[in-house]
């Protein structure tokens, strides 16, 4: 039982990793024969019984039936994952709808989230669709539409992320439960494709939205004054209202009602470095806490009706199904109240798998429960494969688990019992270090002290505070006292935590970028720790790995060829280009920001840089100030090691304050180099063949004009990489000689625009290929058609990263480079291709 379950949640992990989904028939076929075979391997050893166990024949029987059982659960699994994908797929806003307005008629399903601080307040909230129609078309949602036509019959009922970018204050009147009738331009779920980071369009399509749109107007129909979502959004007011610190008030909203909307920068870095960004939120540790919590009241209210009620009521009652339902319904509103995050989902169906092992009364090891606890929550969203969430929930059970499933505490007192509440913590460190550095590029060093203080901290009086609070709302005196207290111990909590910080400083947090096979030694460590031996097989068994992750990776150093790529990162409306040659890293530019909490820095580039074991920048330009080019360079110099800085202006440390480019030596990395001007310079490495050279001009100009330009020669391969300039610049550029020798490679100058990329600048320059890094169907209309055409006339292949993902070109020593679009080389069944 225990390899079927699992084969059947490998096969629906894996659809986060298919290219396509498969045919229906081919699947349905083969999942026939299958159980046609696995009956016939039954029937088989049911007749062979009499045959000896050790006799061939008896063997080969008994090892036919178990591969046919485990077919049949691989074969199950991948019919369900394909299910799944098509009903999401089915699901989405159809190609035709995309970029069209609809009058849309529906409820708000979440809580509002109102960030201001750009152009325009915005307002952020999910709407379940009533009833939809298309409105009448508007220019921008002519042009960018597509031709053909726009069925809407399978979005009612379905879920929709929506913006308002309101300036009248009318969008405060917005409340979860809301029904609304508003106008709105909708749009597919999309996302950006790039070697590493986060796919967002499978995040949308993970949480279940068919689409995402922006408000043009809107008016509240009705308040539902008695659902859950009003009951959330009323306490998150009131605790807002009622703390004085409004981070303490973050807090305790996200840990009553799941929303972290209001959490400042500072304390999310706080509990990501600590370790504790899992407790400061509705987790599976509190609804697990809740459901035991429900499950003792159940027991203790059926105790109290065996006493009052006559026995003849509770015949047909069982006390072990009565607190089971209690259980269950406790960490259900729990989880509601969380508006079903998929943290909650998974922790939700782990209680519901532990009542349903219990009340099947035969017995089940804590590891049967935790494999169907796992397949059950694949089978209702097979795309949480792709969530971190899962792996390290599931994994930190796992863990304890294994170590600790035969221990006993009885009998144990004083620091012997301390000791047993510290071990957990650690065991479940040294089991999630691969995993941790695997996901997010580093470990917190610090996480062992800080969760076995802050774990009962939270769970023994915060949790308990904030809950009694809320259910006590009809009693002022002791909700404010209750709320006063958990507001108390979140204060405590968070000067604690910031105290671990400052202790532990620059260790507190190590970031590493392992390669693929340097994690899986790293997991067959974790492994050889985590089964229980003698010392000494198990002390040789670890040096015999790390003798074998020593000999490859020096083996590797010899043999591996060098291969050379630059990468054009897909980052939306924005640039970002990093060249690898050989040992030499060169950055020009850092991406747009992608939302009030990210970058497209801190999303795409450094998870790359970091997956590439890329510490260190020999060279860092930024083009000009502009926010879609320069608004990740604190996070650069933050993280890496940067040896010279290029700027195209010379106030970018000012036009990018937000950014903060930092001039003065830091003492966990090193000086950094005082940034200089661009324009005029060059950069070379001789004994490899690496030059930058910085097109002269542009030292009176501002704004995009005043771009650093920059001709990039490396072995066998040039770039020009020209930023925002136009054509006044171009001019200048087509009388520069060496700009005569053809380019292999050119990006499009201001993302395509048609103020740039003239013919002069292309009948000079001639590059072999043109890449256009701009956002997919973007305001300006970038690149524009008359570009476009530019390019077809001089027989250039362009590539634009809006429809082909990042653009790599890969080239090893005396061989011809390719193009690698990631759209095509990594493709997933939900991408637009």
């Amino acid at each position: 039982m225990r390899i079927s379950l699992l084969l059947f949640s490998l096969a629906l992990a894996s659809l986060c990793l298919w290219p396509r989904l498969l045919p229906v028939e081919f699947l349905v076929g083969a999942f026939g024969l299958s159980v046609c075979y696995w009956r016939w391997a039954a029937r088989l050893l049911a007749r062979k019984r009499a045959v000896q166990p050790r006799q061939l024949s008896g063997r080969l029987i008994h090892w036919v039936s178990l591969s046919s059982r485990y077919g049949v659960a691989l074969l199950a699994g991948l019919c369900f994952a394909n299910f799944h994908g098509a009903r999401t797929i089915k699901s989405q806003l159809p190609v035709a709808c995309d970029y069209q307005r609809f009058n849309l008629v529906g409820t708000v399903i979440d809580l509002p989230g109102l960030t201001e601080g750009g152009r325009l307040p915005r307002l952020r909230f999910g709407l379940r669709i009533e009833s939809i129609e298309r409105a009448e078309p508007s220019h921008d949602s002519a042009r960018l539409s597509v031709q053909g036509q726009c069925h809407t019959e399978q979005l009612r009922n379905a879920r929709v992320q929506l913006y308002w970018y309101d300036d009248t204050l009318m969008s405060t009147s917005v409340l979860a439960g809301s029904r609304l009738a508003l106008t709105a331009t909708l749009r597919r779920p999309r996302g950006l494709v790039n070697p590493a980071g986060i796919d967002y369009q499978l995040r949308q399509l993970m949480q279940g939205w068919a689409a995402s749109g922006s408000v043009h107007s809107a008016r509240v129909l009705t308040h539902d004054e008695w659902s859950i979502g009003r009951l959330r959004d009323r306490w998150r007011h009131y605790l807002t209202e009622t703390v004085a610190d409004r981070q303490v008030a973050a807090v305790l909203t996200a840990l009553s009602v799941g929303d972290r909307q209001a959490l400042s920068d500072e304390n999310r870095r706080l509990l990501q470095h600590t370790g504790t960004a899992h407790l400061l939120a509705i987790s599976g540790l509190h609804v697990g806490l809740l459901a035991m919590v429900g499950y003792w009241l159940g027991r203790l209210l059926f105790a109290g009706c065996a006493l009052i009620f006559p026995p003849r009521w509770l015949a047909y009652l069982n006390g072990r199904i009565f607190a089971a339902v209690v259980s269950v319904g406790c960490a259900g509103f729990y989880a509601a109240l969380s508006g079903f995050a998929l943290p909650t989902q998974r922790a939700l169906i782990m209680v519901c798998a532990v009542h349903l092992s219990q009340l099947l009364a035969r017995y089940w090891s804590l590891i049967d429960v935790w494999l169907l606890a796992l397949a059950l929550v694949l089978l209702v969203n097979p795309l949480q494969a792709a969530d971190p969430g899962l792996y390290l929930s599931f994994g930190a059970v796992l863990v304890l688990l294994v170590r600790f499933s035969a221990r006993r505490w009885e009998g144990q007192q004083g620091l012997v019992r301390l000791w047993h509440w510290v071990m957990p913590q650690w065991w479940v460190f040294i089991g999630l270090l691969p995993l941790g550095a695997a996901l997010w590029g580093g470990i917190s060093l610090s996480s062992v002290l800080a969760n076995t203080l802050a774990i009962p901290w939270v769970s023994m009086v915060t949790v308990p505070s904030v809950l009694m609070g809320l259910a006590l709302q009809w009693a002022q005196p002791l909700e404010t006292f209750f709320v006063s207290l958990a507001a108390a111990s979140v204060h405590g909590l968070l000067v604690t935590l910031m105290a671990i910080a400052h202790w532990a400083g620059a260790w507190g947090w190590l970031e590493i970028s392992p390669r693929p096979l340097q994690l899986l030694f790293a997991f067959m460590v974790v492994i050889i720790v985590m089964l229980p031996m003698p010392r000494w097989p198990r002390a040789v068994a670890i040096l015999s790995v790390c003798a074998v992750a020593a000999l490859h990776s020096g083996l590797q150093g010899i043999t591996a060829p060098i291969e050379r790529r630059i990468t054009v990162f897909d980052v939306g409306q924005g640039l970002a280009v990093l060249v690898e040659a050989g040992p030499v890293r060169i950055l020009y530019d850092t991406g747009p920001p992608l939302g009030p909490h990210s970058t497209a820095t801190g999303q795409i580039v450094l998870p790359y840089l970091l997956s590439r074991g890329i510490e260190s920048l020999d060279l860092f330009i930024v083009s000009h100030a502009d926010a879609d080019h320069a608004s990740g360079v604190s996070e650069i110099l933050q993280h890496m090691t940067v040896a010279r800085g290029w700027l195209g202006e010379f106030d970018t440390a000012v036009a990018t304050a937000e950014s903060g480019w930092v001039t003065q030596p830091r003492a966990a990395t090193g000086p950094v180099n005082k940034p200089v001007l661009c324009h005029g310079r060059r950069w070379a490495v001789d004994n490899l063949g690496i030059a930058a050279i910085a097109i002269a001009g542009g030292e009176s100009d501002d704004g995009n004009n005043a771009s650093c330009v920059v001709l990039l020669q490396l072995p066998e391969v040039q770039i020009l990489l020209p930023g925002d300039i136009g054509k006044g610049r171009e001019l200048q550029l087509a009388k520069i000689p060496v700009l005569s020798d053809r380019p292999t490679l050119l990006v499009a100058p201001h993302h395509g625009s048609n103020s740039s990329s003239s013919f002069a600048l292309l009948s000079q320059v001639a590059p072999a290929q043109v890449i256009v890094s701009a956002g997919y169907k973007n305001r300006y209309g970038h690149p524009h058609a008359l570009v476009t055409n530019r390019f077809e006339v001089f027989q250039m292949p362009t590539w634009n990263t809006a429809h082909s993902g990042a653009v790599q070109y890969v080239w090893l020593p005396r061989e011809r480079g390719q193009i690698r679009t990631w759209r095509n080389f990594r493709p997933r069944f939900w991408h637009d291709r």
